[in-house]
Order: structure tokens, then C-alpha cells, then sequence
């Protein structure tokens, strides 16, 4: 379930509360990149809009986009992580 926390300039900025699971929760881009470079994700270049970040254990790369506050969408973060060899 989430709540509106808080309005900032048109954006509406929520909690969601999903019983303790990381998974399921709305997170900015850049607790996202925290996350995965706490599992041996580390970063190999800067692109124009995006990142790109690689799995050293795989070869395995990806782009994350380089909006660090705004909240990533749960299809991209999925696909991240599928891509990365990571889910």
C-alpha cells in the first residue's frame, strides 16, 4: 500500500509499506544503485542519459538512467536486474 508522503514541485514523493520487502517497494534511482553495488555491481561508464554498470562475475552490463531522485519504474528496475543476472 503506499501513501502520499509529501509534494514537491507537482511530484508526489510516497512510502509504501509492503509488509517489510525491499522487492516490492517504490525506491529512487539512487537507492537502487546503492543496492546493487552492495551485490558486487560496479560501474563502467558514463553515457549521454544513462549510466552503464556491470556484473563482473557475468560480463553482464546495463544502462540505469542517471535520474538519481526520481523513482525508478518497476519494469525497469526488473529489467535491470534480469539483464545485470541479478533475478
Amino acid at each position: 500500500m503506499c501513501l502520499p508522503e509529501y509534494y514537491v514541485m507537482r511530484h508526489v514523493y510516497t512510502t509504501c509499506y509492503n509488509r517489510g520487502s525491499e522487492e516490492g517497494r517504490l525506491m529512487t534511482v539512487a537507492e537502487f544503485v546503492r543496492n546493487i553495488q552492495k551485490q558486487g555491481i560496479k560501474f563502467k561508464e558514463h553515457g549521454t542519459k544513462h549510466d552503464v554498470y556491470w556484473n563482473p562475475q557475468t560480463g553482464a552490463e546495463a544502462q540505469i538512467p542517471r535520474h538519481k531522485s526520481q523513482e525508478i519504474k518497476t519494469g525497469t528496475k526488473e529489467r535491470i536486474l534480469k539483464n545485470l543476472g541479478l533475478k
